[in-house]
């Protein structure tokens, strides 16, 4: 079973790592002043990143009606804000603080190691049943380490490796006694740091608006299957073959005398467009050079092409040999 991913999962040494056999030793003992400079873990869940690909797999659906196109880039927007926001959980333990965060770290919580006056496990109170570990950010789901700070409030972390965790902990501060039974405060700790950043929240907004960008530069889509339906998140066109009465391949775009209707944003965006010659044409282009595709039907004529001439080739040789668009 996929539990969680993590990775960056080290000790660092202030000298040159030590071989195995040294690193076993150094583990087993007390470390020497300066001679262990910390510990650091990020972990992954495994539910950010399935959502993450769903949200990559979207991208290539399409074209969509209104309603579907709607909810699919909410989805969209949604999962990648949240596994931006707190996917991700890092703890790191120095040699003045202990840090930890989620996701980007907008928010990061920090203690210092002079506060801390003892660490525990303690059992999570409502358990998610059923439910496999680490499927959020890849954090256990059984028990939290909990920090009794010398202000006489704790502070909780979340850890895929809680063990490892209370032992960097215990060896940054010595041996500590362990004490049951103590109940946690619900005043804000005093020795709890809480620092927002301004920049990273930046970072997390233009991520989040991100799938409406990637959306927006995989428009139009073209696919033939049956019909032929050409369009964007936000309008559908379809000719089915018994329309058909024109299929031509054009080397030089008509001019365009002035736009009728939009269909979305960008350097020429899809739409309703008066074309010299032509009269009113639905134009798809996702790309401003030849060649481009001329197909009028009973109720339509569109212009569009393909990102690769080539493919624009094939989708014109396919198109002429439907019966009703035959010479």
């Amino acid at each position: 079973m996929l539990v969680f991913f993590h990775f960056d999962d080290r000790l660092f040494f202030s000298q040159r790592p030590p071989d195995n056999g040294t690193l076993r030793q150094a583990m087993s003992e007390t470390p020497q002043p300066g001679a262990f400079a910390g510990y650091w873990h990020r972990q992954i869940g495994f539910f950010p990143v399935l959502s993450l690909f769903i949200a990559a797999y979207l991208l290539y659906i399409g074209p969509t009606d209104a309603f579907r196109s709607t909810a699919i880039l909410a989805y969209s927007v949604i999962a990648v804000f949240m596994a931006a926001l707190r996917g991700a959980l890092a703890v790191k333990v120095g040699d003045e603080f202990i840090e930890w965060w989620l996701g980007l770290g907008v928010l990061e919580s920090r203690v210092s190691l002079e506060a801390v006056a003892q660490v525990e496990y303690v059992p999570v109170r409502f358990a998610a049943r059923g439910a496999p570990e680490g499927y959020y950010y890849g954090a256990s789901m059984q028990s939290v380490v909990a920090l009794s700070l010398t202000d006489g409030s704790r502070a909780l972390l979340r850890s895929s490796e809680p063990a490892r965790l209370v032992e960097a902990i215990e060896r940054r501060m010595g041996t500590v006694p362990r004490h049951r039974g103590r109940r946690a405060s619900t005043t804000r700790s005093k020795a709890l740091e809480v620092r927002f950043s301004g920049r990273r929240l930046i970072a997390l907004l233009l991520i989040a608006g991100a799938p409406i960008m990637a959306h927006e530069l995989l428009s139009p889509w073209v696919r033939i299957k049956g019909c032929l339906s050409v369009g964007t998140r936000w309008h559908l066109t379809y000719v089915c073959p018994k329309e058909v009465t024109q299929v031509e391949l054009l080397d030089d775009l008509p001019p365009i005398e002035r736009r009728l209707e939009s269909y979305a944003v960008g350097w020429n965006p899809p739409g309703r467009y008066l074309v010299a010659g032509l009269g009113d044409v639905d134009l798809y282009l996702a790309h401003p050079w030849p060649p481009y595709v001329l197909v009028r039907s009973e109720k339509h004529t569109l212009i569009l092409n393909n990102r690769w001439p080539g493919r624009t080739q094939r989708l014109f040789e396919r198109l002429i040999t439907w019966p009703e668009a035959s010479p």
